[in-house]
């Protein structure tokens, strides 16, 4: 089993990115995007096939200690360069620390600000108030950012600088859940590509609920595995996945049932040689109590919504971005056997500017 990503993967994948770029520019000339986006995508496309090649050599046999150390402390740096830089620049750019066009990630900072605003007067009912107006699935973040600014007087940039760490321990909990499942030199590899993943690095700069809802889901997949593979059996390894689950909700509701449903899925499934019966039994009763406590209300009305609307939902949204102006009018033949294969790759980014039209280059509208 390969130590290491290949150098020739990483080259072609290089060679092919701007091979793409080169025929899009020539073909596409009066929908070229500014340099400054062309710029970015060069930086990040050959910045993560380069090292990811060049840090899976170097530290392939190091000792694990050593490893956990440099990936964490890369990671770190890597997203909070990131993290400055985009402060500054945004201001530059746009006048506000936001990114073009940022009307949710505004709207979340707003709704913070307002919840800190009350917590500080003393109002603890406030998020009573904002799970009336917007629900479940958008009350987790603006929540966390309302107590987070409650004690930073606002601040939007310790909100960011957080969210640096959180890819930081992202990649841990990465090389952790890959190591137990496929082996150390896997685990490396994958620690190692989620320190460079572009993706990753950028949304540690926006004000959205991104990097932290990805962070939440990659802690609960760890744990649930640890709680599965693992000999002990107590409160806390069971407690933790199960809360880190009901967390989701509060981000997005459908992330929320895949979690419970891949945790039963699992606990079902699973080899009697990874879960003997008695664990098998114990973590399923427990799992149903919780379920049954906190899917109660609000959480279950909303799920039992989402459930309803499960056959519109797509074709409502695909219709909408067909519709609206600047929108793609092929958007609304996208349908399920169409998404579906393509599920490991999307979203794909865009190396030309159409108009009007929303898309991947830098978030740009």
């Amino acid at each position: 089993m390969l130590k290491y990503f290949p150098k020739y993967f990483t080259n072609s994948s290089i060679q092919i990115y701007f091979i793409c770029v080169a025929f899009c520019f020539a073909i596409y000339m009066k929908y070229s995007m500014e340099w400054i986006f062309y710029f970015v995508g060069a930086i990040s496309v050959f910045g993560f096939f380069y090292f990811s090649n060049q840090l899976t050599v170097l530290w392939k046999d190091i000792s694990e200690k050593k490893f956990i150390r440099k990936v964490f402390f890369t990671a770190l740096i890597l997203r909070v360069i990131w993290v400055v830089f985009s402060y500054y620049f945004f201001i530059q750019q746009t006048g506000i620390p936001f990114d073009w066009g940022a009307a949710d990630a505004v709207g979340y900072n707003q709704c913070g600000t307002e919840i800190a605003a009350e917590l500080r007067a003393g109002n603890l009912g406030v998020f009573s108030s904002y799970q009336e107006l917007f629900g479940i699935s958008d009350l987790g973040y603006m929540s966390y950012l309302g107590i987070l600014y409650t004690f930073t007087d606002d601040s939007i940039m310790v909100a960011r600088l957080l969210k640096a760490l959180y890819g930081a321990l992202m990649c841990l909990l990465i090389y952790k859940l890959a190591a137990r499942n496929f082996g150390d030199s896997v685990g490396r590899i994958a620690g190692i590509l989620c320190m460079l993943m572009p993706n990753f690095i950028y949304y540690c700069g926006l004000h959205l609920k991104e990097a932290e809802m990805v962070f939440l889901t990659v802690a609960y997949v760890e744990r649930t595995d640890y709680l599965l593979r693992d000999k002990k059996f107590n409160f806390v390894n069971v407690a933790v996945p199960v809360v880190l689950s009901i967390s989701l909700f509060f981000f997005r509701t459908v992330l929320g049932i895949t979690a419970l449903m891949s945790f039963f899925t699992a606990i079902v499934f699973s080899s009697v040689k990874v879960i003997g019966w008695g664990k098998r039994i114990l973590v399923g009763v427990w799992l149903i109590a919780v379920i049954g406590y906190f899917l109660g209300g609000r959480i279950a009305a909303e799920v039992e919504g989402l459930w309803e609307e499960k056959n519109v939902n797509q074709s409502r949204s695909m219709t909408y971005r067909a519709g609206h102006r600047g929108g793609n009018e092929f958007a609304k033949y996208g349908t399920t056997a169409i998404f579906a294969p393509m599920i490991l790759t999307i979203p794909l980014p865009t190396i030309v500017d159409v108009p009007l039209q929303r898309n991947q280059q830098f978030q740009k509208p």
